[in-house]
């Protein structure tokens, strides 16, 4: 499984646990809401003009406040399901090695390091990879850059040439530069999917 669908099969299992947590949110919205309108009602069941005033005061605040809690509630919410598919993914990117499809994933990280360097004159690997590396790198046209097992990595390599350039197609640094787009992506579709913004689900009077 690639990182893009490890992220994807995540997402979905995070986005339940956060509707599951919004409902919770709209519940407490809905008894908050019921308290502001009870306590209103209470004071506008006289007749004076201050208790009514008062009253339409204090529903005011109560509703504000129920609108700050579930907004921070639904935030804490999002955050925890955030961190819960980071925590997975690099917990499943952590085990990929003992998985079926991690020499594909390194053949295909080695593939694209020496496109993007292909002056490339040492691959740097994991010493568990550094076989499948040598055996990945053979097999490439007009001879294959040596390889250096000195990585202590997820997978993937970094490739260097004599330069002083180099790629770093790690596991580790490729879920780095996919994580800030995938959060903020993964996000809005949640609070689509809810039916909400940024703030949380609405609280109505």
């Amino acid at each position: 499984m690639g990182l893009t669908d490890l992220l994807t099969a995540l997402d979905e299992e995070a986005a339940a646990e956060l509707e599951q947590a919004r409902r919770q949110a709209e519940e407490e919205a809905r008894r908050i809401a019921a308290e502001a309108r009870s306590a209103a009602d209470a004071l506008r069941a006289g007749a004076l003009a201050e208790a009514e005033a008062e009253g339409r005061r204090a529903a005011a605040r109560l509703l504000a406040r129920a609108r700050a809690e579930v907004a921070a509630e639904w935030r804490e919410a999002r955050e925890e399901a955030l961190r819960e598919v980071l925590d997975r993914t690099e917990a499943r990117l952590a085990g990929l090695r003992d998985s079926a499809g991690h020499d594909a994933v390194l053949a295909a990280c080695l593939a694209e390091a020496l496109a993007a360097l292909p002056a490339a004159v040492v691959v740097h690997v994991d010493r568990r990879d550094a076989d499948l590396a040598g055996r990945e790198l053979s097999q490439r046209d007009g001879g294959s850059p040596p390889v250096r097992a000195d990585l202590d990595t997820w997978g993937g390599c970094v490739v260097a040439d004599g330069a002083g350039r180099f790629v770093d197609d790690t596991l580790e640094t490729r879920l780095r530069s996919a994580w800030p787009a995938w959060r903020a992506g993964a996000a809005a579709r949640w609070a689509q999917a809810a039916g909400t913004g940024d703030g949380g689900p609405a609280v109505r009077p």
